[in-house]
């Protein structure tokens, strides 16, 4: 510590002050810079603590190899002191067996010395060590700058102030600077918030030495009524809390401020008056009275490591669990306890759930839940302090009320704090061999608890607690980067890249894998109808109340989308999966919604529109999987939704032969042919839908024109198909968001030809020929592909024009939104006799007339 105040003044040598007697300070100051960098750089506690061990001899012969001294061997050391040409030499007596070699390093030294109980030192270091404990003896009082002695400026009498802070760094062994946790810093000579509660000049007052947890305040003058009177013992503890006082230098040791922390933990407080004394009385046993001293610091830093070791192991772990397992395992190995359970608070705090525990309490299991009032832990998170059972019975009526009658146990209970809040109890315990419990069941056998355990145990519960906030903290980041906040299922994202590893996993190992996709059908209904809140909820209770129920336990399902859901039926054949999906639908449609705050009429509106795709026939990886599976949920809202449709490989295209295409539609029945055109329309993203629509338009026309069901049957059909051509057509033409090309514009315009040469392959469509070569013709003969006019063009593709224009003005598009209703028929009126047979126009407004609702544009639904 002398090193770290020496560096301060290093800063700047000239130290302000007032204008008055210039000179005079000047040389005071330079006086007393130079006594502090002297006692800062040479003060022999520090020296000790810092001494290498030169030689150790017993009997007059130096130790060569390591070796055990027995207790009570006579031994004679000598050190070296670091910054200094003196050398140490002491003798005493073994006291606690320690290896050591001739030569070591200072940690070695450390813990020789306290293992020896010396007899004499060094004539010369015994009066540096005594001058400085007598130095202690005029030390300033709590919160007021230091009195100057006779001929002493108040520079020196802050530096005769640093004393504490090097004679405590002996006792500890380490560079206390590092250990500064200053809670409230004032100007100089004013007084800290809490003056109250310190005390002033009480002679009884004396300086603390941390055991455990980090330093506030080194050397501080802590208050008889607030810390007890202590001048009885040579040791007591300062309790958790305390508060305490200090002088400290600050600005590179220009002024001096008062300082008012408290004690972070238990600390070692050592009094004053009763250490001097005895140092006075009896020179020769300085060092017997340290090596003690040390001795308490050894085992504390032992604890210290302990606990340092033990953060290190639990801070690296991120899961959750492991930590809480990691935690019990050291604890146990560390006390020797028989019993370690931990215990943390729920998210209401409420509830105190067991999580881990070796061994658990008989009859209890992991995830077990108590009261968290209740109990030992309740009585430990209510007081926020630990609490230790020493026996039958305990001087605290509560605690007594709540203890076990079990002879000889032992147990230490204590609180996980995190920023003063309670996050759980660590509980250990122990009991003799052969203890029984109140049932007659043996009680596990350990080493009996006592303060320090608790001390080490109050320390490390501190270091569990912000281990298991990291690790919930990175759960929750974890959990929030890989699933849909709403279900709480995984994300679009995470679903992806864990499909790709089973479909991985399952071609390297030769298994099935079946992939669903589930939409909920009117699911616009619920949000159009009842709000979106309405439908969050129901995102919410499917996932719970539908899909987890439905499913296995090594099923994994995920949020694909908006109203889209999708499941990996790990090694499930086709015929399994059929079952999982049909699973799924049926609970849908059973699920009681009205008693989860929907909507009692939504188990009517909504239902599941499955697709299910299968690895390896239906592709060979996930994406092709993906793009099966979402194709047969096409099929099933096309075919009527509320069904499971296996999805189909996906129709052929141009980069396809001829050949494959030709042969996929001849060997398809009507079933797959409307799945087909579903999937078909659904690849243009600006007219999805579209062919439905027409279908639906075009049969409002021929119902107005008295056509019958079997006319009707048809013309659906044909209107499903009028666009197949287009699966020919580029994805980057079809889909392109700008103006298209001249060349582009001619493979657009080719969509009628390749159609109808399509279905001439297909029995079940050869009358939709026709219309599906025809529906671009214009009624005054400027339509392509072959330039037909009037009723020339056949009748189906006249019907058929209308409609698909209808749907044409009717949708958004990139450059412009749907018409207005009256431009629409505006529009139709202006265009008959030239794009539209007049007599079809005349019939077709009057349909739309009939069908608007207060002037609306009537529309088919899209769902």
């Amino acid at each position: 510590m002398g090193r770290l105040h020496s560096r301060q003044v290093a800063k700047d040598d000239t130290i302000r002050t007032q204008p008055s007697n210039a000179r005079w300070r000047a040389e005071r100051q330079a006086s007393a810079i130079q006594t502090f960098r002297a006692t800062g750089d040479h003060d022999p506690a520090e020296q000790l603590a810092n001494a290498v061990v030169m030689d150790v001899s017993v009997g007059g012969f130096g130790l060569g190899a390591p070796r055990e001294l027995p207790i009570g061997t006579p031994v004679q050391m000598r050190m070296h002191l670091p910054g200094s040409i003196d050398f140490l030499t002491a003798a005493g007596r073994v006291v606690r067996s320690v290896p050591i070699n001739g030569t070591a390093s200072s940690k070695d030294a450390l813990r020789f010395r306290a293992g020896v109980q010396f007899e004499k030192i060094s004539e010369q270091l015994a009066e540096q060590l005594v001058g400085v404990l007598r130095s202690l003896g005029s030390q300033p009082t709590a919160l007021s700058p230091p009195s100057p002695q006779a001929g002493e400026s108040e520079y020196e009498a802050i530096t005769r102030r640093a004393h504490l802070l090097e004679w405590s760094q002996f006792f500890r062994g380490v560079d206390f600077a590092q250990r500064l946790q200053l809670a409230q810093v004032t100007e100089e000579r004013s007084y800290a918030k809490d003056e109250t509660i310190i005390r002033q000049g009480d002679p009884g007052d004396g300086f603390y030495i941390i055991i455990e947890g980090s330093v506030n305040v080194i050397g501080s003058v802590a208050s008889r009524s607030q810390a007890g009177v202590f001048t009885e013992t040579i040791f007591a503890t300062l309790p958790a809390g305390q508060a305490v006082g200090e002088m400290a230098l600050i600005d590179g040791g220009q002024r001096a401020a008062s300082v008012v922390a408290r004690v972070p933990t238990t600390c070692l407080f050592v009094p004053r008056d009763a250490f001097i004394n005895t140092l006075r009385s009896s020179p020769g046993t300085t060092l017997s009275i340290m090596a003690l001293l040390v001795e308490r610091m050894r085992h504390a830093d032992d604890r210290l490591s302990e606990v340092l070791q033990i953060t290190e192991a639990l801070t690296s772990e991120l899961d959750l669990q492991k930590v809480y397992d990691t935690t019990v395992k050291v604890v146990q190995e560390t006390t020797q306890a028989g019993r370690v359970t931990l215990q943390v608070l729920d998210e209401e705090r409420s509830q105190l759930a067991l999580v881990a525990g070796m061994p658990f309490p008989p009859g209890a299991e992991a995830g077990q839940r108590s009261p968290s009032n209740a109990g030992l832990g309740g009585w430990v998170l209510r007081e926020k302090r630990a609490l230790i059972l020493t026996g039958t019975s305990h001087p605290d009526p509560e605690i007594d009320r709540l203890m076990h009658d079990i002879p000889g146990m032992t147990a230490v209970c204590v609180p996980m704090l995190l920023k003063g809040e309670p996050l759980g109890v660590l509980n250990a315990s122990s009991v003799p061999p052969g203890t029984v419990g109140r049932n007659g069941e043996a009680l596990p056998v350990g080493k009996a608890l006592t303060q320090d355990e608790m001390t080490f145990l109050s320390v490390l519960a501190g270091q569990v607690a912000i281990a298991i906030e990291h690790a919930r903290l990175y759960q929750k980041t974890n959990e929030q980067a890989t699933t849909d906040g709403l279900t709480g299922l995984l994300n679009h994202r995470t679903f992806q890249e864990y499909l790709a590893s089973e479909v991985d996993r399952a071609q390297r190992a030769g298994t099935e894998l079946a992939l669903l996709f589930v939409d909920v059908d009117s699911f616009k209904v619920i949000n159009d109808s009842y709000g979106h809140p309405a439908g969050d909820q129901l995102l919410r209770v499917l996932t719970s109340e539908v899909l987890k129920p439905s499913l296995r336990q090594y099923d994994v399902v995920g949020r694909y989308g908006g109203d889209e859901f999708a499941v990996i039926l790990p090694n499930t054949p086709s015929k399994e999966a059929f079952i999982v999906a049909d699973r799924l639908r049926q609970a849908a449609k059973s699920c009681d919604y009205g008693q989860h705050e929907l909507p009692p009429e939504t188990g009517d509106i909504i239902s599941f529109s499955v697709g299910l795709a299968h690895f390896p026939p239906d592709a060979d990886d996930s994406e092709a999987l993906l793009q099966v599976a979402d194709r047969g949920v096409y099929f099933a809202k096309f075919l009527g939704k509320n069904q499971v449709q296996r999805g189909r490989a996906a129709a052929p295209t141009a980069d396809d032969d001829a050949t494959s295409l030709h042969a996929f539609l001849a060997n398809a029945g009507r079933d797959e042919l409307e799945a087909m055109a579903a999937a078909i329309d659904a690849r243009d993203t600006f007219t999805a839908g579209h062919s439905r629509r027409v279908a639906e338009y075009v049969r409002w026309l021929a119902q107005a024109l008295g056509h019958d069901k079997a006319f009707l049957d048809r013309l659906r059909l044909t209107a499903l198909f009028h666009d197949v051509g287009k699966s020919a057509v580029p994805d980057g033409v079809l889909r392109k968001a700008g103006k298209l090309t001249e060349e582009e514009y001619e493979r657009i315009k080719a969509h009628p030809v390749i159609g109808a040469e399509m279905l001439d392959q297909v029995p079940h469509l050869h009358e939709a020929i026709p219309a599906v070569r025809s529906h671009h013709e214009r009624w005054d003969g400027s339509g392509y592909p072959d330039g037909l006019a009037g009723k020339d063009i056949p009748y189906t593709a006249r019907l058929l024009a209308v409609a698909d224009a209808y749907d044409a003005m009717t949708s958004d598009r990139l450059y412009r939104g749907a018409l207005l209703f009256q431009d629409i028929k505006r529009i139709f009126r202006s265009g008959a006799g030239i794009s539209w047979e007049p007599h079809l126009v005349d019939v077709w407004c009057d349909v739309l007339d009939d069908r608007s609702v207060d002037g609306a544009t009537p529309s088919a639904k899209d769902s």
